[in-house]
């Protein structure tokens, strides 16, 4: 649980995927699923962003990934 690992959730929603740390990742509150499980979900279903609104121009998916020190391969893909 969220709780136990990193001490105080921040409920932080990303304008992305719309993962919420605190929530979607604690058992009790949603179907628990690691950041990793939620993210292979949302690619797989499309990328379709939280907060359209909040979409870069220019977005790509990899380039997301990149910024973020995560590497888009087979797995995330």
């Amino acid at each position: 649980p969220y709780l136990q690992r990193y001490g105080e959730p921040s409920y932080d929603v990303c304008d992305c995927c719309g993962f919420e740390f605190g929530n979607d990742d604690d058992p009790g509150t949603a179907p628990p699923k690691t950041f990793a499980e939620y993210l292979r979900g949302w690619i797989a279903g499309g990328c379709v962003w939280f907060a359209p609104s909040r979409r870069p121009e220019g977005w790509s998916l990899e380039g997301q990934l990149r910024r973020a020190g995560i590497a888009y391969d087979q797995q995330l893909g």
